[in-house]
């Protein structure tokens, strides 16, 4: 059974423009939009995976500063140890999507958590 499988990983740094930390619960929407994820162990850092089968994929930039909140690619000299978490640990990656409600239809009125783990135990994108 064929699941689906990350190809890359590119992160970035999160502040807001003034260069202040910002808060996940900010950024959910900017999150379940990219399809983008942040860990505990570094809040202010964004992992942005491709997808085998899609195209290299880069973050909204100008959703996120619609806002407030700006991205910095992380160079790969730096990102190793948050691509050995996340590739190690995905457990400890989460992102955020709009549910289903008990008649199968997604719930646009909600956010609820979804790891990086649960996404890479999938078999298709319908599951997530």
């Amino acid at each position: 059974m064929k699941k689906i499988a990350m190809k890359r990983v590119t992160f970035y740094r999160m502040h807001d423009r003034g260069g202040l930390h910002v808060e996940e619960p900010e950024v959910r929407d900017m999150l379940r939009y990219d399809q983008a994820f942040v860990s505990d162990a570094d809040p202010g850092v964004v992992a942005l995976p491709s997808w085998v089968g899609d195209r290299m994929r880069h973050p909204t930039h100008d959703r996120w500063h619609t806002f407030g909140v700006v991205l910095e690619e992380i160079p790969g000299s730096e990102s190793h140890g948050f691509r050995e978490q996340a590739v190690g640990r995905p457990e400890t990656w989460r992102t955020y999507r709009h549910p289903f409600n008990a008649d199968g239809a997604r719930d646009y009125g909600t956010l609820e958590p979804i790891t990086l783990g649960a996404i890479l135990r999938a078999t298709d994108w319908s599951e997530v």
